[in-house]
């Protein structure tokens, strides 16, 4: 008998994001959260062929993901912040970059944001932060005039940190496991283990995966220190 998936309010659709995939013909990709060992994380599932990119962080990282979304929304255009993840890598006994999670506003007054891998064959996808109902609901503003797109993808941008700034402490809470953390000389055991043993399988007592084929990609190439637009290329 196959084991019963378990699900929690990170399934639902709406705190999903889709973006096509640059260079693939009308290919999409999925922008999904998740739990692991107490810890959030986001999941980018591009294709069966070119896998998963990941951003794991510890709670905290993650209220920080949170709080650079709602400073993105606010601030200027064409601004960005970068949250590096790095793992523990067995081939140089060093931590390293796995992926950079970048958060900005484009030119528009778009809010986006974007795991890039360090990986430099994975492709860089865009996801920006839009009207979850366009057929239920539209945003006007007292004299009727409709929100430009910027303006939606501002509004919809603060409150998916919002709501998520409250979704995620209760699960901390009520989905706590207890998890021996090796020390930081080797992250082995932690959310950012070497060889990205935490993407393996179903994630192995907590199913908290948005797909039943949880087949991550792993990220070995070398990333780079410095960070620069070749980096983020919108």
């Amino acid at each position: 008998m196959s084991e019963n998936k378990q699900y929690s309010i990170l399934n639902h659709p709406k705190l999903k994001l889709k973006a096509f995939v640059p260079g693939e013909n009308k290919a999409t990709a999925s922008f999904s959260y998740a739990m692991y060992q107490n810890n959030p994380r986001i999941n980018i599932y591009i294709s069966k062929e070119k896998g998963y990119i990941n951003a794991p962080m510890d709670p905290m990282t993650f209220q920080v993901y949170l709080d650079y979304i709602t400073k993105a929304a606010s601030g200027a255009n064409d601004d960005k912040f970068c949250i590096e993840n790095k793992k523990y890598s067995k081939e140089t006994s060093k931590l390293e970059v796995e992926s950079r999670t970048i958060i900005g506003k484009d030119a528009e007054g778009v809010v986006y944001v974007c795991v890039v891998s360090s990986n430099n064959d994975t492709p860089k996808i865009k996801f920006v932060f839009n009207a979850t109902d366009t057929l239920y609901h539209s945003l006007k503003h007292k004299d009727g005039q409709a929100l430009s797109k910027g303006e939606v993808s501002q509004m919809y941008a603060l409150a998916h940190a919002r709501l998520l700034s409250s979704i995620i402490p209760q699960l901390l809470v009520s989905n706590y496991e207890h998890v021996e953390y090796q020390p930081n000389n080797n992250n082995k055991g932690n959310y950012n283990k070497g060889n990205n043993n935490y993407n393996k399988g179903n994630y192995k007592n907590n199913n908290y995966s948005n797909k039943g084929n949880d087949s991550y990609s792993n990220s070995s190439n070398d990333a780079n220190d410095s960070i620069d637009d070749s980096d983020i290329p919108f």
